[in-house]
């Protein structure tokens, strides 16, 4: 039987997370710069995905660190992006416009926004003489990794877009058919679509990553305080989309906004987020293309922000600190945990 073959560039959790998942349905290869994560998945033959319900199950999957590698396993059709960063996301596309087969598809997935844009000057950036197809997406499953394991620790709606829709039916189909219900949107229906995720976005991450919790402690109210916090996040968020050209309601009002965040928070409980995985490797977040775009996305509009603002000054600091664990030990502590509760909530709400 025929499979497609596919790369997903970016070993990181959720890139691991779709290798794994494509593994049952493509010829997927893995490329990634990490040496451990490919070793013990080559010493075990393939990688391991596990459910949080015990659920363990080896999925094939060929793994490459250089381009050349890629190659070796033929070239794919699809290409799957899980970078992070500007920079990295330009030099994965880069790489994914080198490799991939005439009339291939570029997918995104990634957190944050800005995204389309910098894959296309990638994309653009090589020799190409055919059309390479992009469909821009978005997910809320979530995931931790370790060398050779991955942990699916949270579903969620996904969905994307392409400026061909028989492109984006394709794709959605094939991520179906391997357990990831996809749905395929209208290209006019795209900003709308990324800005749902937007605002669930900054609504959750930064305040896991602040409090050093799980998503799922934002559904539950812990620390008391925490979950009308992320809800004042949502509307405000919400209220900014609604002041952007061409994004025809992300949602249908702001407390269909916050009910989406509480949903996403209790469907994905177990997961730790993108970004309190980062500031626990003490890498930079995602912060700028999150709650900063918002923030952007405001000045440009004429509106307030001053929670997101509040957010994004508060990760900045977490980042800027030269003893980062002690600085988490600080966050995690009872005293700072009130203290910062109470900070965020004492931000005026802007009038809308």
């Amino acid at each position: 039987m025929f499979l497609p073959r596919s790369v997903v560039l970016g070993g990181g959790a959720m890139g691991s997370l779709w290798a794994g998942t494509l593994g049952t349905v493509t010829n997927v290869c893995l490329y990634t710069k990490w040496k451990e994560h490919i070793r013990k998945i080559n010493l075990q033959g393939g990688i391991i995905v596990q459910s949080l319900d015990g659920g363990r199950r080896r999925v094939d999957c060929n793994t490459a660190s250089t381009p050349s590698d890629v190659l070796k396993f033929g070239r794919p059709e699809i290409g799957f992006v899980f970078a992070k960063g500007v920079e990295e996301t330009f030099e994965a596309g880069r790489i994914a416009a080198q490799l991939l087969s005439t009339g291939g598809v570029l997918v995104s997935l990634q957190n944050g926004m800005g995204r389309e844009e910098t894959l296309l000057d990638a994309i653009g950036s090589v020799n190409r003489t055919d059309k390479l197809h992009l469909a821009i997406g978005t997910t809320s499953h979530g995931a931790i990794v370790e060398p050779g394991i991955v942990t699916h620790q949270g579903s969620g709606d996904t969905a994307l877009a392409s400026a061909e829709m028989e492109v984006s039916e394709r794709i959605a189909s094939l991520l179906t058919d391997c357990g990831i219900e996809t749905r395929a949107v209208l290209q006019c229906e795209k900003e709308a679509m990324l800005w749902r995720k937007l605002i669930i976005n900054c609504a959750i991450n930064p305040l896991t990553a602040i409090f050093g919790v799980q998503n799922g402690y934002i559904f539950r109210d812990q620390p008391q305080g925490l979950r009308e916090i992320s809800a004042r996040v949502a509307r405000e968020t919400f209220a900014v989309s609604d002041a952007v050209p061409g994004v025809h309601n992300a949602f249908a009002s702001e407390e269909d906004a916050v009910a989406a965040v509480l949903r996403v928070s209790e469907m994905t409980q177990a997961n730790t987020s993108s970004m309190l995985t980062d500031i626990l490797k003490r890498k930079q977040t995602e912060i700028e293309s999150i709650n900063g775009w918002v923030c952007s996305m405001a000045k440009r509009r004429g509106c307030d922000a001053p929670l997101n603002q509040k957010l994004c000054e508060m990760i900045r600091n977490i980042e800027a600190s030269q003893e980062m664990n002690d600085c988490l030990h600080q966050l995690h502590s009872e005293v700072s945990t009130l203290k910062h509760v109470q900070e965020l909530l004492d931000v005026s709400e802007p009038f809308r």
